[in-house]
């Protein structure tokens, strides 16, 4: 009988832990999905004024914010589909050789319009022109832009540098650092949680670096913070030479 009733006990508590997700999950996704939502309402009603309501910088700095909150709309969705995968087991890779120089390009490209005017994009490239590994493009992507749009979100001033160099094992080790306000040693221990969010302010649903750490590990690879790096932060991201797949 007390066998019995400490497992009755251990299933009330997980299901008391599972609702609780739940629930924290409805009010994050309603919320971040309502903000964007609104601003993408919003501005499109603007741009449907008459033409001489607004000027024609003002329909380009509309347009830019439509297309900033639709992207977005797009990386949470995307980052809710790949923690479903994982934790479904249907996360699906497809190994491709893949140029690390023009993966470096393309992402820095995509998050230039989310940098502060005051803070410049660098690329630290060691690898030597047309170097590529086999791996899945698409995921390695994803990490990245996710990096680099937590980093545009916490820096005002300075740089955000992603870094790209070989490692010993053939594994290409990225670095994304930025000069912003970092992260407080009390935040440190579960900012790869699900759901966890330094600032409750920032727009975010707080499953961006978990959904990092979960593809990178589907990829055989590892992401993680720089504790030892205190003028901003720092963070790493580690993939495989996947060779012959």
């Amino acid at each position: 009988l007390q066998t019995a009733r400490e497992i009755v006990e251990e299933a009330f508590d997980e299901a008391k832990k599972a609702n609780q997700v739940e629930a924290r999950f409805i009010q994050n996704m309603s919320h971040e999905l309502r903000t964007p939502l609104n601003a993408v309402l919003g501005f499109s009603q603007m741009l449907g004024l008459p033409d001489d309501a607004i000027s024609n910088e003002e329909r380009l700095e509309y347009s830019n914010y439509i297309s900033d909150n639709a992207l977005l709309l797009l990386t949470i969705v995307n980052d809710m589909i790949s923690v479903a995968d994982v934790e479904r087991g249907e996360f699906s890779i497809q190994y491709s050789p893949v140029a690390i120089g023009e993966v470096c390009d393309k992402v820095m490209r995509s998050v230039e319009h989310r940098v502060n005017p005051d803070v410049k994009l660098v690329v630290d490239n060691k690898l030597t022109e047309g170097f590529a590994i086999n791996t899945d493009v698409t995921r390695v992507q994803q990490i990245l832009m996710n990096l680099l749009t937590n980093a545009c979100k916490n820096t005002h001033k300075g740089a955000i540098t992603l870094g790209c160099s070989l490692r010993e094992d053939g594994a290409v080790i990225f670095s994304v650092t930025d000069t912003g306000r970092g992260i407080g040693a009390e935040h440190r221990p579960h900012i790869f949680d699900r759901f966890y969010k330094v600032d409750p302010n920032v727009q975010g649903a707080g499953l961006g670096l978990h959904t990092c750490r979960s593809i990178a590990e589907g990829l055989g690879g590892k992401v993680w913070l720089d504790d030892e790096y205190n003028t901003g932060a720092r963070f790493y991201f580690v993939v495989p030479d996947h060779v012959g797949q």
